[in-house]
């Protein structure tokens, strides 16, 4: 059974320093357990050193100025772009990236059904994520390829540049 925790947006201000974050500015955004809760917690880089004992998971960001926020891609071209990287086996981190990112959108889901019909106990092959569209009726089968350290902001960059269409 999945659980859904309700996280915070960005508080504008360092957990450790107090003080204000600046529009433009980078920062570190923490999740961080506090028994029967999870809270985000927002670090200034220059406090930021490791993340907490009882952190979840912690990712870099960057604070937007809501007047300037570029507008996001369509969830279609976002879609189309899934499918058309379905064959090329150089573009299968960001793919698996960008299919999780359609699943946060609630683009995409688990199809529990479409599991069952399709899970066969004798895989030996990758872990597939098996995604449905409601909205197109289509069935997404995306590889598990976890980013190397090494790619992580070269795999972050892209998807930025993915997702904000051209403000042009």
């Amino acid at each position: 059974m999945a659980i859904d925790y309700k996280i915070g947006r960005c508080t504008r201000r360092c957990a450790v320093s107090d003080r204000v974050l600046a529009y433009g500015e980078g920062f570190v955004s923490v999740l961080v357990d506090e028994g029967r809760e999870v809270r985000r917690i927002d670090i200034a880089p220059e406090c930021w050193t490791e993340a907490p004992e009882n952190a979840i998971g912690w990712w870099k960001a960057q604070l937007v100025d809501p007047g300037r926020e570029k507008p996001l891609a369509p969830n279609e071209v976002l879609l189309q772009l899934l499918e058309k990287w379905r064959t090329s086996a150089g573009h299968k981190a960001i793919r698996y990236l960008l299919a999780l990112l359609l699943v946060r959108r609630k683009v995409l889901r688990h199809d529990s059904a479409e599991l069952l019909k399709t899970e066969s106990p004798a895989n030996t092959g990758p872990n597939l994520l098996r995604l449905y569209s409601p909205h197109t009726d289509a069935v997404f089968e995306v590889e598990e390829v976890l980013p190397q350290p090494h790619e992580a902001e070269e795999l972050d960059a892209k998807l930025i540049e993915l997702i904000h269409a051209d403000a042009a």
